[in-house]
C-alpha cells in the first residue's frame, strides 16, 4: 500500500491531474470558502466523534438527495460558470476601509441572489442534517436585507458590471 498524498507538494501547479487528496476533494468545490474549508479539515482533522458523524450524515444526505444537491450546486455556481466571489476577502476589505464600489456590488449580488437560492435549496432537502443549517442561514438572509437596501440606495446598479 502506498502512502496517500494529502496535500500537494509546495509549488505544485493547480492545473493538470489531481496529485493529492486535497485536489480530489477540494477541486470540485463551488466556492473559495468551500475549498478553504476542505483544506482546513485535511490539515487539521477533527478528533471529535460527534463532529465527524455530523459531517458524514451531511455527505450521505446530499448523496441521497440528488435534486437538492443539484439545486445547491446550481445556487453556488452560476449560469455563466463564474464562481462566487471570495466573501471573506471582500468582508476583510470592507473592515479595512479598502473596499471599492465593485466589491460592494459583488457582496450585494451574493446577498441578493445567492443566499436566498442556497436557503431555498437547503429548505427543499428533506433531512434533519441539512435542516440544521436552515435557521442560521435564514437569519443571515434577513440580516443581509439591510445591506441590500443600503447597496441599492448607494450604488448605481445599472452602471456597475454584471459580476455573477
Amino acid at each position: 500500500v502506498e502512502a496517500a498524498t494529502v496535500l500537494p507538494p509546495p509549488g505544485a501547479k493547480k492545473s493538470g491531474p489531481p496529485t493529492s487528496l486535497l485536489d480530489v476533494l477540494g477541486g470540485p468545490c463551488r466556492t473559495i470558502a468551500g475549498s478553504r474549508l476542505v483544506e482546513a479539515w485535511l490539515r487539521q482533522p477533527s478528533r471529535d466523534k460527534s463532529i465527524l458523524e455530523k459531517r458524514h450524515k451531511a455527505v450521505e444526505a446530499l448523496r441521497d438527495a440528488q435534486d437538492g444537491r443539484e439545486a445547491l450546486r446550481s445556487a453556488l455556481g452560476t449560469t455563466k460558470g463564474a464562481r462566487i466571489p471570495d466573501v471573506s476577502k471582500l468582508c476583510a476589505k470592507l473592515r479595512q476601509g479598502k473596499a471599492t464600489l465593485v466589491d460592494l456590488h459583488r457582496l450585494h449580488v451574493v446577498a441578493q441572489k445567492v443566499v436566498p437560492e442556497v436557503l431555498a435549496a437547503a429548505e427543499a432537502i428533506d433531512t434533519d442534517t441539512i435542516k440544521d443549517i436552515v435557521p442560521p442561514l435564514a437569519k443571515a438572509s434577513r440580516d443581509l436585507r439591510v445591506f441590500c437596501d443600503m447597496a441599492r440606495a448607494t450604488l448605481d446598479l445599472d452602471y456597475l458590471p454584471e459580476v455573477l
